[in-house]
This record gives C-alpha cells, structure tokens and sequence, in this order.
C-alpha cells in the first residue's frame, strides 16, 4: 500500500469508532477478554505467535520479529497484541490506543499471515490462557518479545512464589526471544543456564534479528530521536500525518495538530456514530486546521 493511500486510510472514521467500541467492550469487562480487530487470512491455526507491545509508535523491530517468526516456521500466524493494561509501563504521551490499533491494522494488511489482538489483561500468563480459550485450533502458543522481557520474566521480584507462576506460564506457551544490544543467543543461553533458571529452559528459545534492529524503540520516537526509516510505512505515515509525537509541552504555544485530531474524533463519535461512513473526516479535519491557524 502505497504512502498517499495509508494516508487517506488514516481518517477512516468508521474503523477508528470500531476500534473504540472493541477498547471499551475489552477495558470495561471485569473478566479477562480479548476482541480480534483483524484476522489473518485463513483465520488462526497452527502455531501461534503472540507480539505482545504498547506500539507507541510501532516499529520495523516490531514487524522484522513477526516477520522472523513466521518465515522461520516458529509461527504460522502471529498477533499484534495491544493490552488496555500494562505491567511495569510508565504513563507516556503519544498515540491513543485507537490510533495505535488503526496502524497495527494497516500494517497487518500487508502480511496475510499477521492479526491484531486487543486485551484487557497485561500478564502473560493471562494472555496465554485468554488465547488458548479463545482460538482453540491453534495448535501452539509462543510469545515474541526481547531480551529485556524474557528477563522481567523470570525475575523473582515480580511473583509470590516464581516457580509456580512460570511452571503454569510455560506450560501454557513458549517464548522465543529477540536479541537487544550486545546479547544475543549467547546471552540467552547463559541466561538460562543459571540454576535458578535451568527448569524452564526449554520453552525458550532464541529468535535472531539483524544487528540494525536491536537498538530499536519506540520510546525513542516519542522522545523525537527515531529516523523515519525505523518506523513501517503506516507508522511512518502516522507520525508525520498527526504529529503524535510532537514534543511541544502542553503550555507551549502553537497547534497541537494531535490533539485537534482527537477532539474532533469525540465529536464526530457524539453526533454521527450512526453513520460515520458519509463523513469526510480528513476534510473536516483540513477546515478543522484552517480554522485554528
């Protein structure tokens, strides 16, 4: 998909109140829930790859890991996976979630392979099991996260009594684990091989990417210190189309494009929630500006 077509995907207001919707149904409920807001083509069987992330912004780490897993054969499909709840995430400024899961859709559009998952669970262990329930031909569960995780994962400071949690963990999924920096499968290995770690070996294992990718996050984005090339093309559009990431401080004068963007979302939602598919968002959006320059 070309760039001036992601763009114009970008105010698709029926998509965007979908997502809404799919955000309040999950984030309201008491139990764990998930909702697909895209399937993979040929729905969900075989293994699968869970890609678990705020994707504030998405990136080319996040989409070079699912596209490592699923041509490797770790994965027959793999599911952005973007929680309400988070475990251990300072609050950041950037994308509203809907905005999030509209990128994550477009993006999943280019690889008939790849889905998007919204939870209101932020534990692994939860999400593991919402998956095993919910996709029952789906024949394995692994995780695809980085280093920096799997090591969260394991530490003993997160749990009441670890062993038990990661004995129920592992049994339900497998991880495989993406290099960061200087560590690498080396790394990993030696990561596990500790005592403390050794039981749990087995259902980890290594994931390469390129040595380009391992310096790779979003928080940088936010910061304003990501080159456009780190970003996929429906982030890339994104970011430049909205300015999400902006860095003006609130009592900074100027237009916050960003904001203005969102504000009109709300009232769109209150008065054509009905109907939004005749609604010109991008051009009310464009007298929107005009008005406030």
């Amino acid at each position: 998909m070309d760039q001036r077509r992601i763009r114009e995907r970008l105010y698709d207001l029926e998509r965007l109140l979908a997502h809404r919707r799919a955000l309040e149904l999950v984030g309201t409920a008491d139990e764990p829930r998930g909702e697909l807001v895209h399937v993979p083509a040929g729905g969900i069987e075989g293994k699968l790859g869970l890609l678990p992330g705020s994707f504030n912004p998405l990136t080319v780490a996040h989409t070079a890991l699912a596209a490592a897993a699923l041509d490797s054969g770790a994965a027959d499909r793999v599911l952005f996976t973007l929680s309400t709840r988070t475990v251990d995430k300072e609050v950041v400024a950037g994308a509203a979630l809907e905005d999030r899961l509209l990128v994550l859709e477009l993006a999943a559009e280019e690889d008939g392979r790849l889905g998007v998952l919204v939870t209101n669970r932020g534990l692994y262990v939860d999400q593991a099991e919402l998956a095993r329930a919910a996709f029952p031909s789906a024949t394995e569960i692994v995780f695809l996260v980085g280093w920096d995780k799997i090591v969260q994962i394991l530490d003993p400071r997160y749990y009441d009594d670890r062993d038990a949690a990661l004995e129920r963990l592992f049994g339900l999924a497998g991880f495989l684990v993406a290099p960061r920096g200087d560590v690498g499968a080396a790394g990993l290995t030696e990561l596990l091989d500790r005592p403390e770690h050794r039981r749990f070996a087995g259902a980890v294992r290594p994931l390469e990417l390129p040595l380009s990718l391992r310096e790779v996050a979003s928080r940088r984005a936010r910061a304003g210190a990501m080159s456009a090339d780190q970003l996929p093309p429906a982030a890339r559009a994104f970011v430049e189309e909205t300015g999400a990431y902006d860095r003006r401080r609130p009592d900074e004068p100027g237009l916050d494009r960003y904001r203005l963007r969102l504000a009109l979302i709300d009232a769109l939602q209150l008065t054509h929630s009905a109907a939004p598919e005749a609604i010109d968002f991008r051009a009310l959006f464009a007298r929107a500006l005009e008005g406030h320059l």
